[in-house]
């Protein structure tokens, strides 16, 4: 309840900026004070108020609120930060002699620029939701210095689909069928399937979908950590399992044909939900043939993760999570805290492939990334 009652204070600042913007630009057309601020409340409280009374009545949001509310927080942020980037561009001309016509004429046309910087923050949501749901494939080519067991290696990872209830089946039903279509020797599902509650999944028939997936040497799943964050963790395995999916928590398995082992560890999330620690990577790896390639699956790239994967001989590390922030500026944000928030980084022979997901977490938009499946072309630089 914390962590939601932080965001709500925040949001509550966040409204009263905006609102005393909107008050400053449309007041000539404002006949109500007090409407006009409850409006502004309304607006920018509603997606933390739903996400705690869901959470804490256990209740799902239906499709069309879930898309509205996370809409109405997108919009928010969108205009706060166009509210005070013209805000700074008003106190620059206000200060600036030259520049001073360009103030007093806004100041004159207050609605008319109100409306404008509307139409932008509109624009720039409009192109967010249309980059979210226009996915497209992110593919890439590694050659490792071990020998493999055939000639070329063809993955497929997805990650971060957080199926909601607003998540359309027809959006299920199209990565199952471009997934196939690849002709994949893995498919490799990184965490972050369900957004927290499991309900959503099986109401979707999800399973059902998932079960029609092809691929040549099986179809892998680790946990992330909003498979933990319902509590249904465990539920959400066996649904996983029963969709044909081999998850793997903590676990290799050698894939003997291709010549590499596959190692899927728990997400960082089960040390807290779980009350116990994840295995080590070096605990993973005894007894494994490091002549051949390690690929290791982990939803959160954190630094230590990726430091501890290269110290022990890991070929390729497959991670979610990040979404590259989304949108702006949240990009910026995460490229302060990771190494490599999104796509291809390498060190020696460590490589790390960072997905920004197939969906989306919280607002439905996208700018500062696209909806992805990974395609990974791994070959031997040995054959």
């Amino acid at each position: 309840m914390s962590f939601y009652l932080i965001f709500i204070i925040v949001n509550a600042f966040i409204g009263l900026f905006l609102g005393l913007n909107a008050w400053a630009a449309f007041n000539p057309v404002i006949h109500n004070r007090l409407v006009f601020w409850l409006t502004v409340l309304a607006v920018t409280q509603i997606y933390w108020i739903c996400r705690v009374v869901t959470r804490t009545y256990n209740l799902e949001m239906p499709g069309p609120v879930y898309f509205f509310v996370t809409s109405l927080f997108a919009l928010c942020v969108v205009a706060l930060l166009a509210v005070a980037c013209a805000d700074l561009i008003l106190l620059l001309a206000r200060v600036v002699k030259p520049l001073q016509p360009f103030f007093f004429f806004v100041k004159a046309h207050s609605v008319q620029t109100g409306i404008v910087v509307a139409a932008l923050v509109l624009l720039y949501y409009a192109a967010g939701l249309y980059i979210a749901n226009s996915p497209r494939e992110t593919h890439y080519n590694i050659a490792v210095d071990k020998p493999i067991g055939v000639e070329n290696i063809k993955i497929a990872m997805i990650s971060d689909l957080h199926i909601t209830t607003f998540t359309r089946n027809s959006g299920i039903k199209g990565l199952v069928e471009r997934l196939n279509g690849l002709d994949t020797d893995l498919v490799i599902f990184a965490g972050d399937i369900i957004d927290g509650e499991l309900q959503p999944y099986l109401d979707k028939g999800v399973t059902g979908y998932f079960s029609q997936i092809k691929s040549r040497y099986g179809v892998y799943a680790i946990m992330g950590n909003h498979e933990y964050y319902g509590g249904d963790a465990e539920k959400a395995a066996k649904e996983y399992a029963a969709a044909g999916m081999k998850v793997l928590r903590d676990e290799k398995v050698l894939l003997e044909p291709l010549g590499i082992t596959l190692i899927g560890r728990d997400d960082l999330a089960s040390v807290s939900f779980k009350g116990h620690s994840r295995a080590g990577l070096g605990e993973l790896l005894a007894g494994v043939d490091m002549s051949k390639p390690v690929i290791v699956a982990d939803h959160q790239p954190q630094n230590s993760v990726i430091t501890e994967a290269a110290a022990n001989g890991v070929d390729l590390q497959l991670s979610g999570h990040t979404h590259n922030g989304q949108f702006f500026p949240f990009n910026l944000i995460v490229e302060k805290i990771y190494i490599n928030p999104w796509k291809f980084w390498s060190k020696g022979a460590y490589n790390l492939i960072v997905s920004c997901g197939f969906g989306t977490w919280g607002p439905p938009i996208r700018t500062a990334s696209y909806a992805e499946i990974v395609v990974v072309d791994l070959n031997s630089q040995l054959q």
